[in-house]
């Protein structure tokens, strides 16, 4: 989604929907958002920027939202959006059906403040949040033990090769030869909004996929997972989300359970004997990012995505282990006596979650039924997989939520043996640093590639080389080989009987030079990425997925590194 700030969704979201012209005062409207934005501006002694923004549009739906017929304030609002050019028209009118229940519901039932609501959204950048919004998971009380280091298996050892299939977003209304640079959030349609003045003759589409603000076609997909089963043949396959495109503005329920059910078929049809481990994505909710807290029945409840999705992953995943998903959307799977797999929904950290809002302490339970899990694998000797779509030092986590996930994750840090994560389409990695230590690594978060090209590179996963199965496994990651499709070279060939060349970067090992994926190796890296702009320079490459034409100045470069060394969102290298 492009849009950055919080509060310009807020704006945005309520700017946008499509009702018939009406008598209404606009001016009177737009002089009661401007009142609500100057009173915002002089409470925060500052000048306006998206702070007041946030709490001006916060006021304006609290004052007007319930005494006011919705659609008065939401021609207004279209108004706005419209004329302050913030989006396209198309999207103006697309977005507000799908956010208005969202927006009003949450702002009009939470306790919180109007600050509170936006810092909680900038993840504390518009002032601290009060006591109200912190909060701590219990744990069990059992001490710490000892840190168990972690031997590098011999030489020759058996090889668990597990696959990672991160953020496919495929836009089945793709179209080759359609606008590659639009006015719109996604391009590569049909319907792409054409810019006002083209500079030169508009780039078009490929056939394969397209280097720009673009999603990939159903045959991108096809191919990758024909690959995935033909040529890497797999053991297991961890998926962690986000199958649906970028077009916030216009997908609907209905698009999103086909796509998931045509995903499904794909991958069952290709790779018929091997375990496929999901995960949820924020863009599985309808609309996007939109997961309720347990409280909310009826229409506006999430029992319609999760009882759906748990029906269609029963091929996967036993029934018992699927009461919890379709409580809260996670789950835990054993693949092996020794190996547990605890995948996880980030959306209730997710700050763009509207409805945390409401209640963000917990909601579902998931960080107690989390470190209930690693006691009972820590009890029991049993290793654990964490798989998820955001990693927990995104930007998009709540700074509360980030904050106890790491007091969990660094308490059972001898229990976990791999962190997996998706979203950021990018090739990374996030550092944990001991809280009691701030020098000591003490896990690695391993950020798969994506398949789809919107703003990175070739479509792309990963295959990780785990040690295991045997009598000693650590299911430690001990390599892990990067997959790519040479896109440029297929949309030289525009045609379903074509078969795409892929690209294997065999080690990360090698292409990082490190002596091993420990996180120590990684925290050493880091160090040389900062101080060797030559190192910054190759891992960047592999960063964007082998994007040629992208470029980084000081200010990227800085956080981007700041990045990788923060699995907390509200590390001081990002304020």
């Amino acid at each position: 989604m492009r849009f950055s700030a919080w509060s310009a969704v807020l704006l945005v979201a309520s700017l946008t929907i499509r009702v018939e012209a009406s008598p209404i005062d606009e001016t009177y409207w737009v002089h009661s958002f401007a009142k609500e934005l100057e009173a915002s501006r002089v409470s925060s002694g500052g000048s306006i920027a998206y702070c007041e923004v946030c709490r001006a549009t916060v006021g304006l739906i609290r004052a007007h939202g319930e005494s006011t017929p919705s659609e008065t304030l939401l021609d207004v609002l279209i108004f706005l959006c419209k004329n302050l050019g913030i989006e396209s028209s198309q999207v103006c009118h697309g977005i507000i059906p799908k956010f208005k229940d969202v927006l009003f519901t949450t702002i009009n039932k939470t306790p919180l403040s109007a600050s509170d609501i936006c810092s909680l959204a900038f993840n504390n950048q518009c002032g601290s949040t009060s006591t109200e919004t912190q909060w701590s998971v219990n744990t069990t009380g059992v001490p710490k033990p000892p840190v168990r280091q972690v031997p590098l298996p011999k030489p020759g050892s058996p090889v668990l090769r597990i696959a990672q299939l991160a953020d496919t977003h495929v836009d089945e209304r793709y179209v080759p030869g359609s606008l590659v640079d639009c006015n719109d959030p996604l391009c590569c349609r049909a319907n792409s909004t054409p810019k006002k003045n083209p500079l030169g003759e508009p780039a078009k589409a490929g056939f394969w996929g397209t280097y720009s603000r673009c999603d990939v076609p159903q045959r991108t997909l096809r191919e990758s997972v024909r690959y995935l089963a033909e040529v890497v043949k797999p053991d297991v396959v961890y998926w962690t989300g986000d199958i649906m495109p970028h077009d916030v503005w216009e997908n609907t329920r209905e698009d999103n359970l086909r796509q998931f059910n045509d995903t499904l078929s794909l991958l069952k049809t290709h790779l018929p004997a091997v375990k496929v481990i999901p995960a949820m994505g924020n863009h599985e909710g309808v609309p996007v990012n939109s997961f309720p807290i347990p409280q909310i029945k009826g229409d506006l409840s999430v029992e319609w995505l999760y009882n759906s999705l748990a029906d269609l992953w029963s091929y996967y995943i036993p029934e018992e282990n699927l009461k919890t998903f379709r409580y809260g959307g996670y789950f835990k799977y054993d693949l092996n006596p020794k190996l547990r797999i605890l995948s996880l929904n980030m959306n209730y950290c997710n700050n763009f979650n509207w409805w945390i809002l409401i209640n963000g302490t917990d909601p579902t339970e998931q960080l107690d039924w989390f470190t209930k899990q690693l006691q009972e694998c820590e009890d029991k000797g049993i290793l654990v997989h964490l798989i998820a779509h955001i990693p927990p030092g995104s930007d998009n986590c709540l700074a509360v939520w980030s904050r106890n996930f790491n007091e969990i994750v660094n308490r059972y840090e001898s229990t976990i043996a791999g962190h997996f994560y998706g979203h950021t389409h990018n090739d990374e990695f996030e550092v944990f640093f001991d809280k009691d230590n701030a020098t000591r690594p003490f896990a690695t978060a391993f950020i798969a590639p994506s398949i789809t090209t919107f703003e990175t590179g070739d479509p792309a996963f990963r295959v990780y080389h785990i040690d295991g199965i045997h009598d000693n496994s650590t299911y430690q990651v001990i390599d892990y080989e990067t997959h790519y499709m040479n896109m440029e070279l297929a949309n030289q060939n525009p045609n379903d009987t074509y078969i795409p060349e892929w690209d294997i970067t065999m080690s990360a090992k090698e292409v990082y030079g490190l002596p091993s994926l420990q996180p120590q190796a990684y925290a050493d890296y880091l160090k040389k990425l900062e101080s060797d702009d030559g190192a910054f320079k190759d891992f960047f490459k592999v960063y964007m997925k082998r994007l040629a034409h992208a470029t980084y100045d000081d200010a990227s470069k800085a956080s981007i590194l700041c990045n990788l060394r923060s699995s907390e969102s509200n590390a001081s290298c990002k304020v």
